[in-house]
């Protein structure tokens, strides 16, 4: 039990929480393909074009920058047929599109809670003793 602190002090009640998370089993990614190293001029269109050649496809997208709507480099193919699927990865893992060697492989589930990424450091005081002749600095 946290001690009481009355409002006037001018505290905050901090309260942790723990949740637990059910186990993190493995999710089956049926025909959920990963294709990296494709050209930053290459579209969707294209992309479903080069796998409709190994079976059907339901969907390609290429991953954009959420702020520059370019490319990333790298997309996702869903093929409804496991088989074709494999069969798609086996076939243009290492060929070449638009002069860039191609990466396919079986994507691999997401972690829970991941995503993110940016700037994770803390930023803050440099240290020293904060006086000095700052006409010379760097």
């Amino acid at each position: 039990m946290l001690p009481p602190f009355p409002p006037s002090a001018g505290f905050i009640r901090v309260v942790k929480v723990h949740l637990e998370h059910p186990s993190k089993g493995a999710i089956e990614v049926h025909g959920r393909i990963f294709v990296g190293g494709i050209p930053f001029a290459t579209t969707d269109t294209e992309l479903q074009t080069l796998f409709a050649s190994h079976g059907a496809v339901d969907s390609a997208s290429i991953v954009k920058d959420r702020y520059t709507d370019q490319s990333r480099g790298f997309a996702f193919v869903d093929m409804p047929n496991e088989a074709e699927a494999k069969m798609a990865i086996t076939r243009l893992n290492g060929t070449q599109l638009g002069g860039r060697s191609l990466t396919v492989n079986e994507a691999k589930a997401r972690e829970a809670g991941g995503g993110g990424g940016g700037n994770r450091g803390g930023g803050g005081d440099r240290g020293g003793y904060g006086g000095g002749d700052n006409s010379r600095r760097y």
